[in-house]
Order: C-alpha cells, then structure tokens, then sequence
C-alpha cells in the first residue's frame, strides 16, 4: 500500500516541490498564500482574547501565562532575583548593572573583569565606556 501524494494547489504538495528543490507551480504558490493567510488570520484571532500584560499594559501571546505578564516582563523578573512585588520598570535592571559596572571600574577592575562581574558581554562594557 503507498501513500497518495495530495495534488498540485495544495499546501503540501508545495512543501514536497521545496523539499525536493524542484520549482513551485503557481497553484501551489496561490495555494501557500492562502495557507499562510489563514494561519496569520487565526493567530490574529487566538491572542486577541487575552487580556493585556499586567505589568506593561503590552500584548501577550496565549502561552505567556505566567503571572498574567508578557515574556518581556517575566524574563525581566526571572533576572531581578524573582522580588516579590513583581517585575522591575523596563530598563531598570539595565540601569542597575550600569551603575554597578561603574563602581567596579572605578575601583580599579579591568573592562572584563567588570563585565564579568555585572553580568554583561564585554562588548556592552566597551560601548558603556564609549558613551560615559
């Protein structure tokens, strides 16, 4: 028993053409359009139910959950230490590690061991040092 290949204006049947580095019909290219509009239409719909970021008043996604905040915003709470009264102002744990960096470089700490210390790039250092 062998698998039916579905027919040309289909979503798959474009997917086996690139698969197979053969060149895409037009049917299946109309037919890629409409699956990719229909899909962007449903997701459209899926996140519009939910209701804003409780700590941004941004938009969030149906899997971010967590707390009823936006992925920005947990990540930004997961790397303040988890604090009990939620996630710090935007730029605020940026602005802290800033300000660290700059004790620590005015103590006589090297760029990179500074940047270790902070928990940034050495890259991010540089352009720190560039602007300050």
């Amino acid at each position: 028993m062998s698998r039916q290949l579905r027919p040309c204006g289909t979503e798959a049947a474009r997917q086996r053409h690139r698969h197979r580095g053969e060149p895409v019909d037009e049917a299946c290219e109309q037919a890629h359009l409409i699956y990719q509009r229909d899909w962007e239409r449903a997701a459209r719909a899926r996140t519009g139910d939910l209701p804003p970021c409780t700590a941004c008043d941004g938009p969030r996604k149906p899997r971010q959950g967590a707390h009823g905040w936006c992925s920005a915003c947990y990540n930004r709470w997961l790397d303040a230490g988890q604090p009990t009264d939620g996630p710090p102002l935007v730029g605020a744990t940026v602005a802290g590690r800033r300000e660290d960096y700059r004790w620590l470089r005015s103590n006589g700490e090297t760029v990179s061991a500074a940047a270790g210390r902070v928990g940034v790039a050495e890259k991010t250092a540089r352009n720190w040092e560039a602007v300050a």
